[in-house]
């Protein structure tokens, strides 16, 4: 299961960086308006850095590495950082979501190098000790 969350969170932290960048300069060209503070946009946003928070925290548990970690509050504080930037917020929102997506690959990788494609359980991860 945490396997298919990382892929799932990948493709849509992917999507939301692709979405981030791309809709201002659509909209732009079309001379319209994106509002980066609608509801819409942040809960797209909450829903991307908790799905991701979340699988890297279970993924922490079976490879015991910090790194999505660590790519999860990297693309949580872009996000929180970009509404504070004006003309930058897009970039910077596409910044954080490609740290999310990264997260989510690299959280994929480290758990099947760790315990294989079996995602059915990871008992073992418990009895290892914690690499830094």
């Amino acid at each position: 299961m945490p396997g298919s969350l990382d892929l799932v969170g990948a493709l849509l932290s992917g999507a939301c960086a692709v979405h981030c960048a791309a809709t201002p300069l659509l909209l732009t060209a079309a001379a319209s308006y994106h509002d980066e503070e609608s509801p819409l946009e942040l809960g797209l946003q909450v829903a991307a850095v908790t799905l991701a928070g979340g699988a890297a925290a279970f993924g922490y548990l079976d490879h015991r590495r910090r790194g999505p970690l660590l790519l999860v509050l990297a693309g949580a504080a872009a996000i929180a950082l970009a509404h504070r930037l004006g003309a930058w917020t897009p970039w910077v929102l596409g910044l954080g979501g490609l740290c999310l997506a990264g997260a989510h690959l690299l959280n994929r990788r480290l758990s099947r190098a760790c315990c294989g494609e079996d995602e059915i359980t990871h008992e073992h991860a418990a009895a290892d000790p914690p690499v830094a």
